[in-house]
């Protein structure tokens, strides 16, 4: 009986401490780790804060002494309470069958799709993050450096890829990142290429953006080499990775590539700069004097590295995705990113997720994987539409 009240007491104050940050920002990573974990599988951690909560509630009434059913009964509303910062999104994401549906129909109409619809029981689902499917190969860079590019294959040679570029800040992350998510787009009918870059601060800014461009070039140089001859092409990255994909793209302006799928993308460094604070979450200063160099004011190569200054009408379509709890990349951003879009008349659709933080895909079954694959799927269902020839 000791063991299961001290092991219960630990589960849940960890859950007091850290279940908060499922909701809100967090102002350290550690915070965010946790914080990150409690919104990818709310639904889980809330069937166990209900099964400790209503032991505690038993200890507490059928305490041995006043003191005993003070404490329990005090972490029994403890518990109470962050069931309910839990549930609230879950509840709110079952119930709220909101009008992006709608409002993404007439950005990307398709001829047949189906009805958004909220997932129940997928909601304890964990993700598959086996790599097996990929096939690695091998390629040399402009510094004659050998890097490996990653292929997510289906059977239809001519089907379209998506070009994927991970997330991390430029300092850690590799093309193995998230693979359920590449299992997701192959069951779309995409091939999946996921690009290497070199991280800092071994290598500084344009080392990464030279990376994936020689790999891209490298990739429709040797198309027999890879099996696959798609049609078009997608790039799609997260964070740092859609920050590059974009800096990818305006280099080099293929008219293959038809569209972009946008998670919290950074696209304006010199912003940031401003919007951040000393010793903010990812000490912000110090990680693009180590990408840019100093002094960043008036640093003409962080002002290269700002996609945003370089938008215009030419542009493929985007889908922009971002959490409104997202403490790295302030959903700001990507409201300023849209408002230039919208400007220039690029087909755009910006889907904002509330409670949702950095790197929320963890899971593609949390309300805010569930919205984001669906919003993907019509995305990918229009471009195919409009750009296939063969489906």
């Amino acid at each position: 009986m000791i063991w299961l009240l001290g092991i219960s007491t630990l589960l849940s104050l960890f859950c007091i401490f850290f279940s908060p940050y499922s909701v809100k920002p967090a102002r350290t990573i550690l915070k965010w780790e946790m914080g990150l974990l409690f919104s990818a599988f709310r639904a889980p951690f809330a069937l166990i804060l209900l099964g400790i909560c209503t032991f505690h509630i038993l200890v507490a009434i059928q305490g041995a002494n006043f003191i005993l059913q003070i404490s329990f009964g005090f972490l029994a509303f403890a518990d109470l309470f962050c069931f309910c910062l839990l549930t609230y999104p879950l509840l709110s994401f079952l119930f709220d069958q909101s009008h992006f549906d709608f409002e993404l129909r007439q950005v990307f109409p398709t001829q047949k799709f189906r009805k958004y619809e909220a997932s129940f029981w997928a909601l304890f689902a964990f993700p598959n993050m086996s790599l097996k499917g990929r096939k690695s190969y091998d390629f040399v860079n402009r510094r004659q450096e050998t890097l490996q590019i990653d292929l997510w294959k289906i059977e239809n040679p001519k089907a379209p890829c998506v070009i994927q570029f991970f997330g991390g800040g430029y300092t850690v992350g590799n093309k193995n990142q998230f693979p359920h998510f590449n299992r997701f787009l192959n069951s779309l009918g995409y091939h999946v290429l996921a690009l290497p870059y070199q991280l800092m601060p071994k290598h500084r800014w344009p080392t990464q953006l030279h990376d994936v461009i020689d790999a891209y070039h490298y990739f429709k140089n040797n198309l027999p080499v890879f099996g696959i001859d798609p049609e078009f092409l997608i790039f799609s990255g997260r964070s740092a990775g859609a920050h590059v994909g974009l800096c990818a793209y305006q280099e080099l302006r293929d008219p293959l590539i038809k569209g972009f799928l946008s998670f919290y993308n950074p696209v304006d460094f010199e912003f940031l700069l401003e919007y951040s604070y000393p010793g903010d979450i990812l000490n912000s200063e110090i990680r693009l004097g180590s990408l840019f160099g100093t002094p960043l004011r008036g640093n003409a190569l962080l002002h290269s590295a700002s996609p945003q200054h370089f938008l215009d009408s030419k542009h493929p379509a985007f889908l922009n995705i971002h959490g409104r709890a997202d403490c790295m990349v302030p959903v700001k951003v990507t409201e300023r990113f849209s408002e230039r879009l919208d400007q220039l008349k690029v087909p755009h659709f910006n889907l904002y997720l509330d409670y949702e933080d950095h790197a929320f895909e963890l899971s593609l079954n949390s309300p805010g994987g569930q919205k984001t694959c669906y919003a993907i799927e019509r995305f990918l269902t229009w471009a195919k539409e409009v750009y296939s020839k063969t489906d």
